[in-house]
């Protein structure tokens, strides 16, 4: 069975298939650590924020209708 790799590893993985620059690719590699680590590593199915993101992206669909 294979492993799936670690977010941080398919943020880079990612970015070097978009031909992002290194500093970019930094960038996105910090910003996403620091969120991750601020939400106490919490997986996203768990978190209010996404629960939030997603009633956020429900209601703009219905205003776009």
């Amino acid at each position: 069975m294979e492993t799936k790799p670690k977010l941080l590893d398919q943020v880079r993985h990612v970015a070097r298939a978009r031909h992002l620059s290194h500093k970019t690719e930094d960038v996105y590699h910090n910003f996403i650590k620091r969120f991750v680590l601020f939400h106490d590593k919490r997986h996203t199915d768990n978190s209010s924020l996404y629960a939030r993101l997603e009633n956020k992206s429900y209601v703009k669909s219905q205003l776009d209708s």
